[in-house]
């Protein structure tokens, strides 16, 4: 009775699994609903099958990082908001569970990875449609450009840049790999118009990454003629316009840059000197007070890198924490190699590139982003040979 309850329970939470990457990119509130039911599914189907979650050394150094997410929000300066912190770590990290846990077959695995990048291309083709809605209503024309794409869940246009940098490379490793679409054309489709979405978020770093990451890929496999097609008409797209618009060039070339960003780091290491083992509190950036070229005094949310978003933030056994989590995936992705199936090791060495070199000018691991980061290193814990012990 109880195998059969937990066959019923594993349905369902595929069912709920693959509803909730639909609403990832779309809609906020039905997603944390789902979050919350498809880890109660999850839970319950642990007691059903009397086995205890298992990640091996991987799952050790997610729980570190959540527990030292928890250990900095007892002394946060605001503590309500640093629980809010904890609550998003959570919500990301336990997909590495959830999601190890079900992909443990071929099939299950193609069809999660299908259905992310179909799940991104609808948020991208929604993106799209709401800009050129914003682009009719805007004058002069060349002020369109103040107006970036965004997706609709994620928000902030250098966010929605980095979910879509990891979907793009997704959606190409995919139609690199006959058994991911059936139909060639539909994964064709998705890479094209998660490819457009990202170029008009104009978010610099993420678009350079896609690019030296996605020439990577395709240098290591053999891609069809019309890949190389579509990456020159992105190049000459981008190029055309920078070119036609004094905004965009002032966008890629002017505004903001690392050595304005250094400031923000120094503060990061200043406030970890002062409060070594705790930082701040998650979402407690803001109350590290930095100085401008001009002397006055401001906040700012984080610190423009991930790895001193986390220094400031929850001192140095969170920014440790941190390192060696994002290594013992690194290590995990790595190890993927020797099941001898490419896919797996090329959608997650994506991913996890765009999380890390991203990360040194942005942050990378909260909200929308962070979960796709974990069911994509889920996918990858899921083969034989990376997975369930790695």
């Amino acid at each position: 009775m109880k195998t059969d309850i937990a066959k019923v329970l594993r349905l369902w939470e595929s069912r709920l699994l693959i509803l909730l990457i639909y609403t990832l990119p779309l809609i906020e509130a039905p997603k944390n609903v789902l979050w919350g039911i498809l880890v109660a599914a999850w839970i319950a189907r642990c007691i059903a099958e009397r086995r205890m979650p298992c990640v091996g050394r991987v799952g050790w150094f997610v729980l570190a990082w959540l527990l030292a997410g928890i250990w900095s929000s007892c002394f946060a300066i605001e503590p309500y908001k640093s629980w809010e912190g904890v609550w998003d770590m959570a919500r990301g990290g336990m997909f590495l569970w959830i999601v190890g846990s079900q992909a443990l077959d071929e099939r299950a695995r193609l069809g999660l990875l299908r259905h992310m990048v179909i799940s991104a291309a609808i948020a991208s083709g929604v993106g799209l449609y709401d800009f050129a809605l914003r682009a009719i209503h805007t004058r002069p024309l060349n002020e369109i450009w103040y107006r970036h794409i965004q997706l609709r869940s994620v928000g902030h246009f250098n966010q929605s840049g980095i979910y879509l940098a990891m979907a793009t490379l997704l959606a190409v490793v995919s139609t690199l790999d006959a058994r991911a679409f059936v139909r060639p054309w539909a994964g064709r489709i998705c890479v094209i118009v998660i490819g457009l979405a990202l170029l008009g978020t104009t978010a610099r770093t993420a678009i350079v990454v896609v690019a030296l990451v996605g020439c990577w890929i395709l240098w290591c496999n053999k891609p069809p003629r019309w890949m190389i097609w579509v990456l020159a008409g992105g190049v000459a797209l981008a190029l055309t316009a920078i070119a036609g618009s004094s905004v965009v060039r002032g966008r890629v070339f002017f505004r903001g840059s690392y050595n304005s960003r250094v400031g923000m780091w120094q503060a990061a290491v200043d406030m970890a000197e002062k409060r070594p083992w705790t930082g701040v509190g998650l979402k407690n950036f803001k109350n590290l007070h930095l100085r401008g070229d001009t002397l006055e005094v401001f906040s700012i949310d984080h610190a423009h890198n991930v790895f001193f978003t986390a220094l400031g933030q929850m001192g140095f056994p969170g920014a440790i924490a941190l390192v060696g989590m994002v290594a013992a995936l690194g290590g995990m992705v790595w190890r993927s190699r020797a099941c001898g199936d490419r896919l797996w090791f090329y959608a997650g060495a994506g991913v996890w590139l765009v999380i890390v070199l991203v990360g040194m000018s942005n942050t990378t691991l909260h909200d929308e982003m962070s979960m796709l980061f974990f069911i994509v290193m889920g996918l990858v814990c899921g083969t034989k040979s990376a997975g369930m012990t790695a």
